[in-house]
């Protein structure tokens, strides 16, 4: 794990002008505002990238702006602007940060934004992140952040760059930070990006348990070319703060104690048993791969 350095500024909502012109954007470039890297030394992971539209192209239907580094052009982050074209110009449209430390670093060489459809007049910098966030620097985190409610209508994102170097055999783990009380049947869905279903893993039984919770699921021959696409993790009631993979073998632990009583759940996430103790936990199960009070074990 590596720590952010606190920077200078209060992180109180701050905003400071990075960029001020008339640039219309193109996807090659030629006409990009360009921010310079010695306005960019404090930008932090949850700040917003404020852009402002005075323009939309006649006919345009789908507008759009994402940054790219300007030293090495890496894709940091964008947004659809279609939502704003009813709105009286000129709009501010906001990019959050990622809670990633290579896009984090990456916005520090200074950016540029290209797309489609809009004329942009100023692009301001919202300090609004959080310095005491610790960002995780292994290459297995597909997705980090402060705890997102999940809903129906509210999905954490993975996409497919951050997919390409999983393989069948390993083991996605979602780690959940609390269940919402009021909801009966929590359940987190994952599906695709060309949105199939790829798994369901039920909550209910988890309610009463000790958080942070680590559900998994295997990454299978059946499912793999669907996680290759990108992913979502969307469904009632589960608050998740990080998505990693593992190879199963490094992600299984040991029972090192006993304790007063375990739950045992198979891989898709049933309760199967509830046993004495955690060292009871296993007997009478046949070989594999099961979750026992929240820890991958292996018979």
């Amino acid at each position: 794990m590596m720590a952010l350095s606190a920077v200078a500024f209060a992180q109180t909502g701050e905003k400071s002008i990075v960029w001020q012109g008339n640039a219309t954007l193109s996807w090659d470039g030629a006409t990009a505002p360009q921010v310079a890297a010695e306005k960019c030394s404090d930008i932090i992971a949850g700040d917003k990238i404020i852009l402002t539209v005075s323009e939309f192209e006649a006919g345009q239907d789908w507008p759009s702006c994402y940054l790219r580094s300007a030293e090495n052009h890496i894709e940091l982050c964008g947004t659809g602007l279609w939502d704003y074209k009813n709105q009286n110009l000129p709009v501010e449209a906001g990019i959050t940060v990622p809670y990633d430390y290579k896009i984090v670093n990456a916005f520090k060489e200074g950016f540029y934004a290209v797309g489609t459809g809009a004329t942009i007049t100023a692009i301001a910098i919202e300090h609004c992140g959080d310095p005491s966030i610790v960002l995780p620097t292994e290459e297995n985190v597909l997705w980090f952040g402060p705890a997102t409610e999940l809903s129906w209508s509210n999905s954490i994102n993975i996409p497919q760059n951050k997919t390409e170097n999983i393989e069948v055999g390993q083991v996605i783990t979602i780690t959940v930070d609390r269940l919402n009380e009021s909801e009966e049947w929590p359940n987190i869905r994952v599906t695709s990006d060309s949105w199939k279903d790829i798994t369901s893993i039920p909550l209910w039984d988890d309610k009463e348990a000790s958080f942070p919770l680590k559900k998994t699921f295997d990454v299978t021959a059946e499912n793999i070319s669907l996680i290759k696409e990108g992913f979502r993790l969307d469904g009632p009631g589960a608050w998740v703060s990080m998505v990693t993979y593992d190879d199963a073998s490094t992600s299984v632990t040991v029972i090192e104690a006993a304790q007063t009583s375990a739950l045992v759940y198979n891989l898709q996430g049933v309760c199967i048993r509830k046993a004495a103790s955690a060292n009871e936990a296993l007997e009478g199960l046949p070989s594999g791969i099961y979750i026992v009070n929240g820890k991958k074990i292996k018979k």
